[in-house]
């Protein structure tokens, strides 16, 4: 919230339509809402162009805005832009990239209706505008000194093949950016991690940690600790519901065993039980029917073999449970949850979760706004029980979504769709199919509306 109200104050000039918008309407929304940057960027844009203060909900300002920038793009454009008179060129590249200013009217419109955003609107205001080009002259990122705003197509993230473009003309004009534009870039503000045992090299900035790049240990080792777990993500999830981890679970786990003088409690034997109470605590039971718990912020809790449950009840937790009929659940914000093995669970219960399922006869439970749920091989269940919510099956599995709302679902061919339409808390409809290929199709998103199937 308060970055929101110091972006108005430094860049709109304290738009009191913005300011109203945030402290009510968006106050609102992110009680039970995720928060989506972007789109709440692009309604600011949208009230500091009006200046009129709305009494109506987020939703229908947001629809406001969607209107507002789409009669922006519908402007004619004409195709050919001349330099020195629509846009000048800063930094060029041997292959026919570059980096240009924009500088006429027309060439603001140009930009804002191939970017498929409202930056035409910026056009006359206290900012230079900046646009990467390829050869054909065709723009890829549009970027704003004043705002500090780095945008893809759609106010999106960049391309990864264009981010070296766009770092090398940022370090040669020295503009400043925010840590939310540069984590679209790939870049991670290294400057809260505390784990003195990680090395970071090379920085941008002398904060910023490219992603892709391998940290080291002060050996230059490879470094692996769920410390940075927090920082990197420990999972990313592609646009096809892939799941693939950014860091070795196991080994992050045995090199944080070894560093940190916090609560740790192992059990190693059959039955045995390990219980890490406090922050940042650890927990691993590795042999049959064993159970770990780790109950507070930044918790790990691993089981590791047959009947084990892992259990990590708080935010940024991760529950990891790697054999038969294993159970992991993670309980709270941003967590996750991954049974690895046959007839696992895996069950992660608030905003912004992921639970992911393995293997034949596994369940994935995601129960909250924004969560994933990803069944991966055959007979799994994947479940999603809230708005925003998404369930996938990838081999011949079972993806139930239990509110339809803003919500989807997909699966793979054999794979069956369940999808319940609900009013409140009420249940309206609810639609059952096999993917056959042909009148439900492989890899395409559905919904239910109005009793009816519909692609999404």
């Amino acid at each position: 919230m308060n970055k929101y109200l110091q972006s108005i104050k430094e860049f709109q000039n304290n738009n009191k339509a913005g300011i109203y918008f945030v402290k009510n309407q968006l106050a609102k929304h992110l009680e039970k809402h995720e928060e989506n940057q972007t789109e709440i960027e692009h309604i600011l844009d949208y009230l500091y162009s009006t200046g009129k203060t709305f009494k109506v909900g987020y939703i229908t300002i947001k629809e406001k805005a969607d209107k507002w920038s789409k009669k922006l793009q519908q402007v004619v454009v004409k195709d050919i832009e001349k330099e020195g008179v629509d846009y000048k060129v800063l930094k060029k590249w041997k292959n026919g990239f570059k980096v240009v200013k924009l500088i006429s009217k027309e060439s603001y419109q140009r930009e804002g209706k191939l970017m498929s955003h409202c930056v035409a609107d910026y056009y006359g205001k206290d900012d230079e505008i900046y646009s990467l080009r390829d050869e054909k002259n065709l723009p890829h990122c549009t970027m704003s000194k004043s705002s500090e705003q780095i945008k893809g197509k759609g106010n999106n993230g960049i391309i990864p093949k264009y981010i070296k473009y766009v770092v090398e003309f940022l370090e040669k004009v020295g503009m400043e950016v925010r840590d939310s534009e540069m984590k679209n870039l790939g870049y991670v503000n290294i400057e809260d991690i505390e784990d003195k045992n990680a090395v970071f090299k090379p920085l941008f900035r002398k904060k910023y940690f490219y992603k892709e790049n391998e940290i080291v240990d002060k050996k230059g080792n490879k470094y692996e600790n769920i410390t940075l777990w927090n920082a990197f993500g420990l999972a990313n999830v592609s646009s096809r519901f892939k799941v693939s981890f950014n860091f070795d679970i196991s080994l992050s786990i045995r090199t944080f065993l070894s560093k940190i003088n916090k609560a740790t409690a192992v059990a190693n034997e059959s039955y045995s039980t390990a219980m890490a109470n406090d922050h940042s605590s650890t927990a691993v039971a590795n042999k049959h029917s064993s159970t770990a718990v780790a109950n507070e912020s930044y918790s790990t809790a691993v089981a590791n073999d047959s009947s084990s449950t892992a259990m990590a009840n708080d935010h940024s937790s991760t529950a990891v449970a790697n054999e038969s009929y294993s159970t992991a659940v993670a309980n709270d914000s941003y967590s996750t949850a991954v049974a690895n093995k046959h007839s696992s669970t895996a069950v992660a219960n608030k905003h912004s979760s992921t639970a992911v399922a393995n293997d034949s006869y596994s369940t994935a439970v995601a129960n909250e706004h924004s969560s994933t749920a990803v069944a991966n091989e055959s007979y799994s269940t994947a479940v999603a029980n809230e708005s925003y919510s998404t369930a996938v099956a990838n081999e011949g599995s079972v993806a139930i979504l239990n509110n339809s709302n803003n919500s989807k679902v997909k699966a793979k061919i054999g794979g069956a769709i369940v999808i319940v339409e609900r009013d409140d808390n009420n249940i309206k409809h609810i639609f059952s199919a096999i993917v056959d290929g042909k009148k439900i199709k492989e890899d395409t998103w559905y919904t239910l509306k109005n009793g009816k199937i519909i692609k999404v």
